[in-house]
């Protein structure tokens, strides 16, 4: 990020991890926040906003990414402090990381993951194809869900109709979801799950 002076880690041919964004270069301190997991940067940073005095010399940046540093120094990131859930047990939950999990599944063409102060998370899932049945899908979720923590957990979802990208109201230019317009649009569906778990919804 430019306030970090571009760049913070690097994967290079010494040490490259896939996946990762690399180990912090010499000259920069990343800490994670045990909080929230929040990434914090310091020992490059800008000298401050033009016409802001208080942001002037800062020592340490609040990058308002969430992510976690593994045991071989390897910088991962995880969400976005914005886009964070906290389910109604106080769990705080990154979407992105869920999302990730699905989509390498390769199954999907979409996938946004819901629950801010709900019980459990759902999803809204866009498969690659229509043709693809509700089984298959099924099946790719229980097998992600093993690898989640149990607070992380996708309990219910909803089946896309079209693709979110059919309407530009719904992502960005660069194809990342529009969350709280997603929201907005299919908050009924969304209601439903939560009201009726055993009911299976097909959004369009």
């Amino acid at each position: 990020m430019s306030e970090c002076a571009s760049v913070v880690s690097l994967n290079t041919p010494a040490g490259d991890l896939p996946g990762s964004c690399g180990k912090p270069l010499p000259h920069i301190n990343v800490e994670v926040e045990p909080k929230d997991n929040e990434i914090f940067v310091s020992g490059n940073a800008m000298l401050g906003y033009v016409g802001d005095p208080q942001s002037w010399y800062p020592q340490r940046i609040a990058t308002g990414d969430l992510g976690h540093i593994d045991a071989q120094g390897f910088l991962h990131i995880d969400g976005r402090s914005k886009n964070l859930l906290i389910s109604s047990y106080g769990r705080n939950i990154a979407p992105e990381w869920v999302e990730s999990e699905l989509l390498a599944t390769t199954l999907f063409r979409d996938v946004v993951v819901m629950g801010d102060a709900k019980p459990w998370c759902s999803a809204l899932l866009g498969p690659v194809a229509s043709t693809i049945p509700d089984a298959l899908i099924e099946q790719a979720l229980a097998q992600v869900n093993q690898r989640l923590p149990d607070y992380a957990r996708i309990k219910r979802w909803i089946r896309l109709a079209q693709p979110l990208a059919a309407d530009p109201a719904l992502v960005t230019g660069n194809g990342r979801p529009r969350r709280a317009a997603i929201a907005q649009r299919f908050q009924e569906d969304i209601d439903r799950l939560y009201a009726e778990p055993q009911l299976q919804v097909v959004a369009g």
